[in-house]
């Protein structure tokens, strides 16, 4: 993460003001980089910090141990989804509402404190907005942040959440939704491998030339094993597939879709019609769906409405991990 004097850096000198004020201390010089240089230094002198954040009520400690706990940074769509947004107002509207003696949320009170701010990094899954605290300043609050501190605040789900992304940070293993009531299963969906009795018939439809109607997911996912070239069939593959036992012949189109970017659920579906030239990362989502899928305990039946509700209220922008 950057230096807490990088985060100085990118605000103006009435922000500086502002963030000296909240500390309780006195710039001595109007040059802005010597200004930035300034606070910064007097912020993280070791005691100060400890004078500071004593004092913080237990929301802001919270958010602050949330953030330390996940080494530092998490995305920002799901810190502020837990401590609120940052009004956005020009230097001019700050100066005259005065947000930062009045803040509207933690994540408010936070930023005109210089103690968190939000930035861009690099990830598996491109660029994506963090909210963070400077790296420096991390440091001193690890060491006031002890294990046996505020043992019991939440840690916010964070980094690894986000579908195909590797960081540093902590992942909370919470199953999504709830086991199914006994009432709740009076419906059951069973897993089944019908797929390749529709996989045959559509290859054998397509091979005799008889006229079939097509599922569009099922021809991508023949295309996705290598069964299908274009509308051409691979007769060696297409041999090697019906020869296989059944459960190998499952298997193999299992792990070709697993592992496909081809494969684009979000595209396959029926009534949905995707304009334009955004994209989505099907592979990475995918990954994401079968990791918390993974969570559910093994023999049990899941109610699925649980599950769905457990992704949207966790996890609402799995789909755009980016934030676009």
């Amino acid at each position: 993460m950057p230096e807490l004097v990088h985060l100085l850096r990118q605000q103006d000198y009435g922000y500086l003001q502002i963030a000296a004020q909240l500390w309780g201390l006195t710039l001595t010089t109007r040059e802005f980089p010597q200004a930035c240089d300034e606070l910064a230094n007097l912020i993280l002198d070791q005691a100060r910090t400890e004078v500071f954040v004593e004092p913080l009520n237990d929301g802001d400690i919270k958010a602050i141990h949330s953030l330390v706990e996940t080494g530092g940074r998490v995305l920002r769509s799901e810190f502020t989804r837990q401590f609120g947004t940052l009004r956005e107002m020009g230097p001019g509207k700050r100066d005259r509402d005065h947000p930062f003696f009045k803040p509207a949320s933690i994540t408010e009170n936070l930023f005109y404190r210089a103690i968190m701010g939000s930035a861009f990094f690099d990830t598996a899954a491109g660029p994506m907005e963090f909210t963070y605290i400077p790296s420096d300043l991390l440091e001193n609050l690890r060491s006031w942040f002890k294990p046996e501190v505020n043992r019991n605040a939440a840690v916010i789900r964070s980094g690894d959440d986000t579908p195909g992304i590797q960081t540093d940070v902590h992942r909370s293993q919470i199953t999504p939704g709830h086991p199914a009531r006994p009432e709740e299963q009076l419906v059951k969906w069973l897993g089944s491998d019908q797929v390749l009795d529709d996989a045959t018939t559509l290859l054998s439809a397509m091979r005799t030339g008889h006229g079939l109607i097509e599922d569009p997911r099922l021809l991508v996912l023949l295309q996705t094993a290598g069964l299908l070239e274009g509308r051409s069939i691979n007769m060696i593959k297409v041999k090697d597939f019906l020869k296989s036992p059944r459960a190998d012949a499952h298997a193999g189109l299992i792990n070709a879709w697993r592992i496909s970017s081809r494969f684009n659920e979000l595209h396959l579906l029926p009534s949905l019609s995707c304009e334009g030239e955004w994209q989505n990362q099907p592979q990475a989502t995918r990954s994401f769906l079968v990791r918390e899928l993974g969570l559910v305990p093994v023999g049990k039946w899941w109610n699925l409405n649980s599950f769905i509700s457990a992704i949207k209220k966790e996890h609402p922008d799995f789909q755009r991990p980016a934030g676009e």
